[in-house]
């Protein structure tokens, strides 16, 4: 669990909301939970790193997963 990697000291709560950036999320985690996180995105089958997208919001990142979606069906 989180609680095991990092000792915190109080509950907390972290909110991510659709104009936040892939690079605020992450940052976020290591801020304040310490974790150094990566997101992905489901693009057809397969996860990809979102490394070259970081700067794409959450919105962007979750259309264009739909979008990869749509197209292999």
């Amino acid at each position: 669990t989180i609680e095991e990697l990092n000792s915190i000291s109080s509950p907390l709560t972290l909110n991510w909301e659709a104009h936040m950036t892939v690079a605020e999320v992450e940052r976020n985690l290591e801020k304040h939970l310490g974790l150094h996180a990566q997101v992905f995105c489901k693009l057809g089958r397969t996860w990809i790193e979102t490394s070259k997208t970081d700067d794409y919001t959450l919105e962007q990142q979750m259309a264009r997963s739909k979008e990869s979606q749509t197209a292999s069906t």
